[in-house]
């Protein structure tokens, strides 16, 4: 149903990620856009607006007209440039971020779970 993981929110890192963060995204960080470029400001604006972006640009495109909808159309071109790199690293280390979250809080678990044994 495209619900987002409650536990994503507990991390301040993630929330960051997500929404305040000015940073580029990308893994290789020599090939983050300038402030010169077109693509800088949505790039550099959290992961939740580079989805944004995406998706509605995504929506845009599929909306054209058949005739209209070719590789050099600039709604093409603005996804193909944003989505590769910048939305696909980000979620990587979303996923990275949720994963570190949900081990700790299984080992939390596990703590648990050995106190209670040793305590019976």
């Amino acid at each position: 149903d495209g619900a987002c993981p409650v536990g994503i929110f507990e991390t301040q890192a993630a929330a960051h990620l997500l929404f305040t963060t000015r940073d580029c995204l990308r893994a290789d960080q020599s090939t983050c856009y300038d402030k010169t470029s077109k693509y800088y400001e949505v790039t550099h604006r959290g992961l939740d607006a580079i989805m944004l972006r995406f998706l509605q640009e995504v929506d845009m495109f599929a909306k054209l007209p058949d005739n209209l909808a070719w590789p050099n159309h600039t709604l093409y071109i603005d996804i193909s440039m944003i989505s590769p790199k910048d939305m696909y690293d980000g979620m990587k280390t979303l996923q990275s971020l949720f994963v570190q979250y949900m081990i700790a809080r299984l080992e939390r678990v596990k703590l648990i779970h050995t106190v209670l044994l040793v305590a019976t």
